[in-house]
């Protein structure tokens, strides 16, 4: 089987900055702005739609999720670079290990099917 899924981490980090994003954006005006806005309009739509989803209309919305994740981490780490740095570094670890654990599935590299299993993060995955 292939899986076709987004780096886990690059998407949940998204999500918190996503949350980040939204204060800072209530609190006074920031160029993240924009990019909140258009993550936003493209993705607030399909949470009112009732049937299943297929991954792929979430691509439109991605660009967005990584600008607002790369001004949070920059917003982050202002007055001190050795924050920023310990995040990114985590962060760059933790998606390089996940690329490596995940490589056999979306890709199509055959595996035993226990190893396959083992890489699905939800049970409604299988």
């Amino acid at each position: 089987h292939i899986m076709a899924f987004a780096n886990p981490f690059t998407w949940w980090a998204a999500l918190v900055a996503a949350a980040w994003g939204l204060w800072r954006c209530w609190r006074r005006f920031s160029p993240q702005r924009v990019a909140m806005i258009g993550w936003w309009l493209q993705y607030l739509p399909w949470l009112f739609w009732a049937r299943p989803q297929f991954f792929f209309y979430m691509t439109p919305a991605v660009p967005f999720m990584m600008l607002v994740l790369a001004g949070s981490l920059r917003d982050f780490g202002k007055g001190s670079n050795w924050r920023t740095g310990i995040v990114g570094a985590y962060l760059f670890v933790a998606c390089v290990a996940a690329l490596w654990w995940w490589f056999p599935v979306v890709t199509g590299v055959p595996i035993p099917y226990g190893w396959w299993q083992h890489r699905m993060l939800f049970n409604s995955w299988i």
